[in-house]
């Protein structure tokens, strides 16, 4: 019985550490990423005050989300932003900043050129 409930904690434990998704797109209204293991988004366009494409950003410390070895999503603190909203795969190196009201929200693809599309789809949106 204990090798079973090993087995299927180790099971679960990869599971979450290993699979998921996030997905960003740009509709006709507002910006929307489907994430696997944490709440998804939508932040209408008319909400959004800025939007900036970063390279190589701090995002220092999850204060309350979900990290794994695939993602990093939830609320962050660093010195730029305070707190703020990250959804990003955890290897991103290239980000869009957005802000909407007091906001701040980050975001970062599974590589530059979707996070780049995104980017691109905002500008031509806003």
């Amino acid at each position: 019985m204990a090798a079973v409930l090993v087995c299927v904690t180790l099971l679960g434990t990869a599971l979450l550490l290993f699979t998921g998704s996030m997905e960003g797109s740009c509709g006709d209204t507002a910006l929307t990423i489907h994430a696997t293991w944490w709440a998804d988004l939508s932040l209408a366009y008319s909400e959004i005050d800025t939007i900036e494409y970063r390279s190589n950003l701090d995002t220092s410390v999850r204060t309350n989300g979900f990290g794994s070895p695939k993602f990093s999503m939830g609320t962050f603190r660093n010195d730029e932003f305070g707190s703020y909203t990250l959804y990003a795969f955890t290897k991103a190196t290239d980000f869009v900043v957005l802000t909407a009201g007091d906001k701040a929200i980050v975001i970062g693809m599974e590589d530059a050129e979707k996070t780049r599309e995104i980017y691109d789809g905002l500008l031509v949106r806003i």
